[in-house]
């Protein structure tokens, strides 16, 4: 299996710009991107994020809120701080992890993004079990076993010397042969060393998951404007786009008034005219804002605040939902 698994590979290869000249800092800044976003996405923003930041030296120098600005498009933003927090952890140490163990020590990096960086970059022979690679040993194997089990078959079945290309392979595999409905058996490279296709039950691996109710909550934000500018504030770094700046907002919830909401999360103001309102999905949920223009607004703020102009934010980080309040400013201006 593996000799024409890497056969494939070496013809049908993707090509990704933090493939043609691997490093440890590119690999690591791709690999942060690509957790729960398609590589569509995250060729948008790999390049644009390492002009700014050339360098892990570079990155952890930087100021988070200068990070999170960059990563705005991407979503999942603990994934911006935890690879800010990695970068400063690799300069305080003097250099890039060398062994497997030290990987894992980093920030945010666990059992497979320290298989991928230790066997693409490093490489060391390390199995990277990822959502792809799960569905295609499951469905070779024909088994319904957990990741660490898979694990532990993988590394069993990995040829020593070459597990990155062999990760990586199995990624471009189930990435665009072996997909969830439907896979492509007829061009699949390893289709004579599949199980599952044998027996003729292909889909039913790995085990379907139970599909999750989605709830929508309702979300009010209200615009402080001066000399043509909007007020910001900082999340906190827990919680819904954490660490993010964002206009003030609380969640409506029953029959309370957008105007109470807000009362209750800042203090004493009234709104004025309903701006707009906008959806926006998350994975776990589906928010649907109300921006409305805020009077008399006398909170006194104790998280960090920015004035923006809504047509150009700029030096902050934001979500793609706020981005979209700002928009819906710009096209509606009082």
């Amino acid at each position: 299996m593996n000799q024409a698994l890497l056969q494939w590979y070496a013809g049908a290869a993707r090509d990704l710009p933090w493939r043609r000249s691997p490093s440890p800092y590119g690999s690591l800044v791709s690999e942060f991107m690509l957790q729960q976003t398609r590589v569509e996405t995250v060729l948008k923003h790999h390049e644009r994020f390492l002009v700014r930041f050339p360098d892990v030296e570079t990155l952890a120098a930087a100021g988070r809120d200068a990070v999170l600005e960059s990563w705005s498009g991407l979503g999942y933003y603990r994934r911006a701080r935890l690879l800010h927090a990695a970068a400063q952890a690799i300069v305080s140490r003097g250099g890039f992890p060398a062994t497997h163990a030290d990987l894992l020590e980093l920030p945010g990096v666990g059992p497979y993004m320290a298989g991928a960086l230790g066997s693409i970059v490093l490489g060391l022979d390390l199995p990277a079990i990822d959502g792809n690679l799960e569905r295609v040993l499951s469905r070779v194997l024909r088994t319904h076993a957990t990741r660490p089990a898979l694990t532990k078959l993988a590394q069993e079945m990995l040829p020593p010397g070459q597990a990155g290309d062999w990760n990586q392979a199995l990624m471009d595999l189930g990435s665009g042969t072996c997909k969830p409905r439907n896979p492509k058996c007829g061009a699949c490279p390893i289709v004579a060393h599949c199980a599952a296709h044998a027996a003729g039950d292909v889909e039913a691996f790995p085990a379907p998951k139970a599909k999750r109710v989605v709830p929508q909550r309702v979300r009010v934000v209200g615009v402080a404007e001066k000399a043509g500018k909007l007020l910001l504030v900082r999340r906190p770094d827990e919680g819904l786009f954490s660490g993010l700046y964002d206009l003030p907002s609380a969640w409506v919830e029953g029959e309370v008034s957008p105007e109470a909401a807000l009362n209750a999360a800042w203090g004493p103001l009234r709104l004025g005219r309903e701006i707009g309102q906008v959806d926006h999905v998350l994975t776990h949920m589906k928010i649907h804002q109300r921006v409305f223009q805020l009077i008399d607004f006398q909170c006194e703020i104790e998280a960090p605040t920015a004035w923006v102009d809504p047509a150009s934010p700029a030096g902050v980080g934001l979500s793609t939902l706020t981005r979209k309040s700002l928009a819906l400013l710009v096209e509606n201006p009082g």
